[in-house]
């Protein structure tokens, strides 16, 4: 897992655009790797757009985040990872509290704010959901309040 570099605002283009960003970023760093963005919209939810049961670790593929999609001590359904979400694709230490879009809600499930699909950059649009680096508890996916649609945040991408 990592938190992309480039920051985007909340038109990513749906979760096809979004993935597509994860995947660009990934190829930079781990060609013939296949990663997603973690995000959710209405009647999708993250937990369920990820394939793999894990684990996952950080960029430097040595510090481990999730024990599994539902299983293990720190599952990603679960409230915390094992450890903070601090790199972004480069190994690269992030500041503490940059914020990424995710939409999701605890449990991987989604949130009812998140740009319209991610689909708007418009300032009036409701806004959406997102998490933060260095966070070692539900804050990592959800934190409580929106964000304007076009403020520019990262993502946060994960290996299927």
């Amino acid at each position: 897992m990592f938190v992309t570099t480039a920051q985007f605002t909340g038109d990513l283009g749906g979760l096809a655009g979004a993935d597509a960003k994860c995947q660009l970023a990934a190829d930079n760093i781990a060609p013939g790797s296949a990663f997603l963005a973690w995000l959710s919209i209405t009647g999708t939810n993250a937990v369920d757009r990820v394939v793999g049961e894990g684990p996952w670790y950080s960029a430097d593929r040595a510090t481990l985040l999730f024990t599994g999609k539902t299983m293990g001590a720190n599952p990603l359904v679960g409230l915390s990872p094992a450890a903070p979400i601090t790199e972004n694709e480069l190994g690269q230490i992030l500041p503490k509290d940059t914020f990424y879009w995710t939409g999701t809600k605890g449990a991987g499930v989604a949130s009812a704010q998140n740009c319209v699909g991610w689909t708007t950059a418009s300032g009036a649009a409701a806004g959406g959901n997102g998490g933060e680096t260095g966070e070692a508890s539900l804050l990592w996916t959800f934190t409580n309040g929106n964000v304007a649609c076009n403020t520019p945040a990262s993502l946060l991408c994960i290996e299927k």
